[in-house]
């Protein structure tokens, strides 16, 4: 197979949206809608995490939101779940989770994936990313805890 010469910059650490979120701007938010939950991502911060009623996966997330019986809930990950959650359910409000500086937690990476690029990755089955055996083990060791906790 012939090598396009695109490369994937990789980076070690979390998303930097989830971390922007902070205890103080939790709490801050919980005064505002004392009686809505929180629902946060397991990727925000340990003092994100044990403010939260519920901390999931973004699938779950969804769940968690249909399933609660709050009319008002905070949601604490990436902008572009809300967007989802008030499409299938629109009778409930979702507050998204603030960081110290506003209510913006959009990923600049997460909107550089199209349908029109999935679609052409999907149809010509690239580009082709090739791991070292060990790596690619401990890299799907979280893929499959996800996996297991979304059910």
């Amino acid at each position: 197979m012939e090598r396009t010469g695109r490369k994937m910059d990789l980076w070690q650490g979390t998303c930097y949206i989830h971390v922007e979120f902070t205890a103080r701007s939790i709490r801050r938010i919980r005064e505002d809608y004392p009686g809505a939950p929180v629902v946060a991502h397991p990727e925000c911060t340990y003092a994100v995490r044990m403010l939260a009623d519920e901390v999931c996966s973004t699938e779950r997330m969804v769940t968690f939101c249909k399933e609660s019986p709050a009319r008002e809930i905070i949601v604490v990950t990436e902008a572009g779940l809300l967007h989802r959650l008030r499409k299938e359910i629109p009778h409930k409000t979702f507050i998204p989770g603030p960081t110290d500086n506003c209510f913006c937690g959009e990923c600049r990476f997460m909107k550089m994936n199209t349908l029109e690029k999935a679609y052409a990755a999907l149809l010509d089955m690239e580009p082709e990313i090739i791991l070292p055996e060990p790596l690619r083990k401990r890299a799907e060791a979280p893929i499959l805890k996800m996996l297991e906790l979304s059910r």
